[in-house]
């Protein structure tokens, strides 16, 4: 039998265990856990498995694409686990993922090894030096990205996630020559970050139970209130990070963030509140 009509089959069984609330003795392990994150895309715990699974089996880019899933969107608990961002930082896995048969991490890949460039500069000391080679690999990378996009019918969460990553590592560049490049440098930040909203909006709106996608959407749209300077997008800014933490409330980051909001926007009641549980969450 091949491996087509075993997933087949498998798959076939994973659906006769979602209807009958046992898992049937032989069921192959990866098409159980696709069918449990269909029925539930928060099932978090089956994600984490699903990524362990398709790496234990060789299947490279479905490992990636989950992990990619877990960190962009997942609670922080999941976000940061071995199956998570972590495993998206291991280099060995990044080129198993791109050289991948099929194309299920081409995008997730691509805005790892985005951010990845901009981190080595960074680390060497050299980016200010670089900027200008950073930012025309970036946004090659972007044009090509989008072009890959354009090609499917449906973008799904991961992909728009991943395009939304590679315009805020270009607007990490341009903040950097951003003084020297003036106001083309500015309107050109102000592209990359509606670009990046747009996608992850899409994104929140798919999932709206997923808090990394109201987390991702409150720091673009803190970076466009410093642009724009403007007191309605610091709003709608502290609004997504407000629902990321109704629905992570175990991320202490976005309490600080939440702090840091009500700072911007003069709301002192609110900034004393989170001040408090700041200051409880690292004692």
């Amino acid at each position: 039998m091949n491996k087509a009509m075993w997933r087949t089959l498998a798959a076939f069984g994973a659906a006769l265990w979602l209807l009958s609330g046992a898992a049937p003795a032989a069921v192959e392990p990866i098409a159980v856990l696709e069918a449990r994150v269909r029925q539930s895309p928060y099932d978090y715990q089956a994600r984490q498995q699903l990524a362990q699974a398709c790496r234990r089996a060789g299947e490279y880019g479905e490992a990636f694409r989950e992990a990619a899933w877990l960190a962009w969107l997942a609670p922080q608990k999941y976000a940061q686990s071995p199956e998570g961002a972590r495993y998206l930082l291991d280099r060995r896995a990044r080129d198993r993922a791109r050289d991948a048969r099929n194309a299920a991490a081409r995008l997730p890949v691509a805005a790892v090894e985005a951010r990845r460039a901009l981190a080595d500069s960074c680390f060497d000391g050299t980016v200010t030096q670089q900027t200008e080679r950073l930012r025309a690999e970036t946004e090659r990378a972007i044009q090509e990205a989008e072009a890959d996009a354009a090609g499917e019918s449906a973008l799904g969460p991961v992909d728009r996630m991943a395009l939304a990553h590679m315009y805020l590592v270009l607007d990490h560049i341009l903040a950097l020559g951003e003084e020297r490049g003036g106001n083309a440098f500015h309107r050109a930040r102000l592209r990359a970050l509606r670009r990046a909203a747009s996608h992850v909006t899409a994104v929140s709106e798919a999932l709206p139970k997923a808090p990394g996608a109201h987390r991702t959407l409150a720091v673009i749209r803190a970076r466009l209130a410093e642009l724009e300077d403007s007191q309605e997008m610091w709003k709608l800014a502290t609004a997504e990070c407000k629902q990321a933490s109704r629905l992570d409330p175990d991320d202490a980051s976005l309490g600080e963030m939440m702090w840091t909001l009500a700072l911007r926007t003069g709301d002192w009641t609110e900034a004393k509140h989170w001040e408090r549980v700041t200051v409880q969450a690292e004692e």
